[in-house]
């Protein structure tokens, strides 16, 4: 996997320029992809 600076972004700067909104969309949205991958892998093994 390419890293960020491969791609031409860093990812510590951009959440950095976010305002607090934004930032919090960002993180409910990483914890929803978390938590559909983990009932994923859950249903998987059940």
């Amino acid at each position: 996997m390419a890293s960020s600076a491969e791609l031409g972004f860093h990812l510590q700067s951009l959440l950095e320029e976010l305002g607090q909104d934004k930032l919090s969309k960002f993180k409910s949205l990483l914890r929803d992809h978390s938590l559909k991958e983990e009932l994923q892998h859950l249903l998987q093994t059940e």
